[in-house]
């Protein structure tokens, strides 16, 4: 968590404190293409709201679930959630209550074919519980794909520390919250091409400049060697 020093300090630890942060691998980095019966599913010709990853509680899909039904009547937009867990037939017996026709799953795919189903999103979905330990930052590795893949990035989240308003690679909104979500959906759906083009190499660049692990490992033995020094 970026602000754990604020953790640290309330427990009474005062010293300097360096936080090298969670990393992105771009050399071991592959990409292959996804099964002809999963790309055959992706609608080419929509607006498509993306999540990939795991389908648990944690990830609070319903509240996404939730903000599509809000939106069943914007023909143009599709929800694609690509996973597997505990809450998938949930969510989906969820949809079929609905009778929504706008929410489309599909199955886990390898991590070397993240890429190559995030190139058809326009927009990256992932959000979060309201819950008071956020107060110290998140850092999951789904933003860091996410940011790769050069999308915007849509982020439900209500904590502190958000590597989305850091990078200004999308919008954030409050957690918990459908309308919110849907409101973000609309707010990315109306920006130009041009200017969800620009939010998403925003957090490519991010990615690049803060969160490569060879850049973390040199600021670290930078630290290292710092604090090695003996005191004059």
């Amino acid at each position: 968590m970026p602000l754990y020093n604020r953790y640290l300090k309330e427990k009474g630890f005062n010293k300097d404190f360096f936080y090298p942060p969670n990393g992105f691998d771009f050399n071991n980095l592959k990409k292959e293409p996804l099964p002809k019966e999963i790309e055959e599913k992706i609608l080419k010709d929509k607006f498509i709201v993306g999540y990939t990853g795991t389908i648990g509680k944690a990830n609070v899909l319903e509240y996404l679930i939730d903000a599509a039904y809000k939106l069943k009547d914007d023909k143009d937009i599709e929800f694609i959630i690509v996973g597997k867990g505990m809450e998938e037939s949930n969510l989906k017996n969820e949809v079929k209550d609905l009778g929504l026709d706008n929410v489309i799953f599909l199955p886990p795919v390898k991590k070397t074919q993240v890429q190559s189903v995030l190139k058809f999103v326009d927009v990256c979905y992932i959000g979060w519980e309201h819950r008071k330990v956020y107060k110290y930052g998140i850092s999951a590795n789904k933003i860091f794909d996410y940011m790769y893949s050069a999308k915007p990035i849509l982020h439900s989240f209500s904590g502190e520390g958000d590597l989305i308003k850091d990078a200004n690679c999308g919008v954030s909104v409050s957690a918990e919250n459908p309308n919110a979500i849907a409101d973000g959906i609309l707010k990315l759906y109306n920006l130009s091409p041009e200017q969800r083009n620009k939010l998403g190499e925003n957090g490519k660049n991010f990615l690049i400049k803060y969160h490569n692990y060879e850049n973390i490992a040199k600021r670290l033995d930078e630290v290292l060697n710092d604090s090695c020094k003996p005191n004059r």
